[in-house]
C-alpha cells in the first residue's frame, strides 16, 4: 500500500535548516502517514524537508525502521546533504 501526501505553500523559509522546523498540523498529519511507500508532494516552502526528516525520525524512535532501512532522496547533493545532516543531528 502506497500512501501520497500533497502540501500546500505554508511553510517556512526554504533555507531554516529541516531538524530546526517544527512541523504544522498538515505536516504533522503526512509524518503520521504509513504505508511501504510514502510520497509526499509539495514545492518550494511547503514544508516537504520537513515532513521528509520528520518521517525517518519518527519511524526509527518508534522502532518501526532501522535508518539503514531508508532511502531518502533530495532533487541535488546539497539539498541531499541537507536532509542527511538533518536526520543524524
Amino acid at each position: 500500500m502506497s500512501t501520497t501526501v500533497r502540501l500546500a505553500a505554508s511553510g517556512p523559509a526554504a533555507d531554516e535548516p529541516a531538524a530546526a522546523l517544527v512541523p504544522d498540523p498538515e505536516q504533522a498529519a503526512a509524518v503520521a502517514a504509513r504505508g511501504r511507500l510514502v510520497t509526499v508532494l509539495g514545492g518550494p516552502g511547503t514544508g516537504t524537508s520537513t515532513v521528509a526528516v520528520g518521517c525517518v525520525v519518527d519511524r526509527v524512535r518508534r522502532g518501526e525502521r532501522r535508518l539503514d532501512e531508508i532511502v531518502l532522496v533530495g532533487p541535488t547533493r546539497q539539498a541531499a546533504a541537507r536532509l542527511r545532516d538533518a536526520v543524524t543531528a
